[in-house]
């Protein structure tokens, strides 16, 4: 069961969550650099995408605590495993989504599904993150 004050506690067992992003470190603080000025606060955090949408679904759906989550943008597929509430994995593909290449979408959509129960059986509920125009493809 989550701890929300683990200070001091003792325990046989841990979960923690480590979300790590790839982007070099120089680009990374130009960028925020850039939108201290455009934006006139120092307060500027960069965050991977699946932990944003991670967080804002357990904001949403605060009693959901297993699902996938299925984060599409433009040729981008990325699928993500919440387990017990934590971000348990996260696997991206590419695939042009169109009704033309609809197998296109859905075979890269089964090899992050493989790629998931290499490790973790798959929840029932998924989460489907898309823009607007691409929603009737799926």
């Amino acid at each position: 069961y989550p701890v929300q004050k683990p200070v001091g506690k003792h325990a046989r067992f841990v979960n923690i969550t480590i979300l790590a992003s790839f982007i070099d470190e120089k680009l990374s603080m130009a960028v925020a650099d850039s939108l201290r000025d455009v934006f006139h606060t120092e307060d500027i955090r960069l965050v991977a995408a699946a932990a944003l949408r991670h967080s804002a679904l357990r904001a949403i759906f605060p009693l959901e605590r297993e699902y996938l989550m299925i984060d599409v943008a433009g040729e981008s597929v990325v699928t993500a495993l919440v387990r017990g509430g934590s971000l348990a994995m996260v696997e991206h593909g590419t695939a042009e989504i169109s009704a033309k290449s609809k197998d296109q979408w859905l075979e890269t959509l089964k090899k992050t599904f493989e790629a998931i129960t290499k490790r973790y059986p798959l929840p029932r509920k998924i989460f489907l993150i898309a823009p607007e125009s691409d929603r009737a493809v799926f």
